[in-house]
């Protein structure tokens, strides 16, 4: 009910949508297709929308506080699980947005290894504010022109690859 409140408020003409979310496994992975496909319907169907996919950014610790046995985390499947979800965007979701950011970091930190909870404290990550400035990115654009690429029916979306390392210039 949540979700269609929500829906229910958006104007295609004027608003526009930018989802962000992981595609190493876990919820983003699945989550942004779920929410693309709910605006291609009705008037929704001219939305334009912005994605952002972060791609694997960190590693998990094998040892840690979790051990790798007991951990339903593992980070030697997130390039597997990106592979996965990347030929999935490509075949059902791409065509269906405007703009592709890829965020991605070439140095992957090792962070101790929690399934959540109290003891999982994740600290900010350049990725972090890569994505937030993605948003921006895309609010930027052009209202009109946005409007126009969501009118076709199959065309090929902006796409924004990002490779962050510690030599990089973080700009967008």
């Amino acid at each position: 009910q949540t979700m269609e409140n929500f829906f229910s408020g958006i104007n295609a003409g004027y608003d526009r949508l930018f989802v962000v979310g992981s595609i190493f496994g876990g919820t983003g992975a699945t989550g942004v297709p779920q929410v693309v496909n709910k605006c291609r319907f009705g008037d929704l169907a001219q939305l334009p929308i912005g994605i952002n996919l972060v791609l694997p950014y960190f590693n998990l610790d094998k040892g840690g506080n979790t051990n790798k046995e007991d951990s339903t985390i593992d980070s030697d499947t997130f390039f597997s699980k990106t592979k996965a979800a990347l030929d999935h965007y490509r075949k059902h979701i791409n065509e269906k947005v405007q703009e592709i950011y890829y965020l991605g970091y070439d140095d992957p930190k090792t962070i101790e290894n929690h399934d959540g909870g109290n003891a999982q404290r994740n600290e900010s990550h350049v990725v972090d504010v890569l994505a937030a400035m993605s948003v921006i990115e895309f609010a930027s654009r052009e209202q009109e022109e946005l409007q126009a690429q969501a009118r076709k029916s199959s065309s090929e979306p902006t796409c924004y690859i990002y490779n962050a390392s510690e030599s990089s210039n973080f700009s967008l």
